[in-house]
């Protein structure tokens, strides 16, 4: 975005404005998939992300008791995307870090 706006002009190009949350990230990657994320993703992981909101919302309106299964959710939806990246990643010790902070997380 920098390169293509400019350093004092790329956040006017973006539909959701910084600071990021979990949710508005997902829901940025899932806006822009065809444009800037299919290529990195196999086409499953718009499905995984899909899914990701899916539980983010769920999680939102869930109650306390409820949480819990939700959280497992998000994680194996997070742990599925990571699986995905393992063949396109180059440094797989990112992935690898990813995942291990995931599941001491939850």
């Amino acid at each position: 975005m920098i390169e293509d706006f400019g350093e004092n002009g790329w956040e006017y190009a973006l539909k959701i404005k910084p600071p990021w949350t979990f949710r508005t990230a997902v829901k940025c990657i899932l806006t822009h998939w065809l444009a800037n994320f299919s290529y990195v993703f196999h086409r499953k992981g718009e499905d995984y992300f899909e899914k990701l909101s899916q539980y983010i919302q769920q999680y939102e309106r869930s109650r306390p008791d409820e949480k819990s299964e939700i959280e497992r959710n998000i994680v194996e939806a997070c742990l599925s995307i990571f699986n995905l990246m393992t063949s396109d990643v180059s440094n797989l010790r990112v992935v690898s870090t990813c995942r291990k902070t995931l599941m001491v997380c939850f």
